[in-house]
């Protein structure tokens, strides 16, 4: 299983990728931050590049923001770069980011603090207490309208499949199947961002 699309080598060695489905991206600040606002996708884009540097410049308290960035390698920071917010500039972060040793979401969430931002798969975030999902055009990951999202595929060698393997994919792509995942990761996610909402409001 990955989260990405394959690459024109890994294609050309026989693999092929099965979609399964798409799960939302959390945008995460720690619990202490004092920013309890909403921020938009192309505000999102400036911070991950540098050019939104301040809370302040986001209707919060003045305070630099100090973004956590993944590794090159992660599947979730490669999905940012199929969106056309980051293709109209160079795919990078600003002199305000701090870019965690290893893919690591506990290192990356250890690094929050009170100025922090980071980003992480949604169906993650009940596993560390320490962040807490930002919302985004007003919403939160269980709703359909929240924008970012990474596919997950299933990858497997078509030059010589095992039973085994076609019968697997062959049941996780049965809408039945497709239907009772959705529903419990949407189910998680809603209990989650009944805390941000509750947060959001104290």
């Amino acid at each position: 299983a990955i989260g990405r699309p394959l690459s024109a080598e890994e294609k050309a060695q026989g693999l092929r990728a099965v979609a399964l489905k798409r799960h939302k991206i959390a945008i995460l600040v720690g619990a202490d931050n004092p920013f309890k606002g909403s921020i938009n996708i192309n505000q999102f884009a400036k911070i991950f590049r540098g050019e939104i540097t301040d809370w302040s410049e986001l209707g919060g308290a003045p305070a630099p923001i100090k973004v956590i960035d993944q590794p090159d390698t992660n599947e979730t920071r490669q999905a940012f770069q199929n969106y056309p917010i980051f293709k109209s500039s160079p795919f990078q972060t600003g002199t305000n980011a701090l870019k965690v040793s290893k893919d690591d979401i506990k290192e990356a969430i250890d690094q929050l603090g009170k100025d922090g931002i980071t980003y992480v798969l949604a169906n993650r975030v009940a596993e560390f207490p320490g962040a807490r999902i930002l919302r985004m055009h007003q919403t939160t990951p269980e709703d359909p309208k929240y924008p970012f999202s990474q596919a997950l595929y299933y990858v497997y060698n078509s030059n010589k499949p095992s039973d085994a393997a076609k019968a697997f994919l062959g049941y996780s792509t049965q809408p039945d199947t497709q239907q009772a995942l959705n529903s419990q990761l949407l189910t998680g996610i809603a209990a989650l961002a009944g805390n941000v909402v509750a947060n959001s409001i104290a």
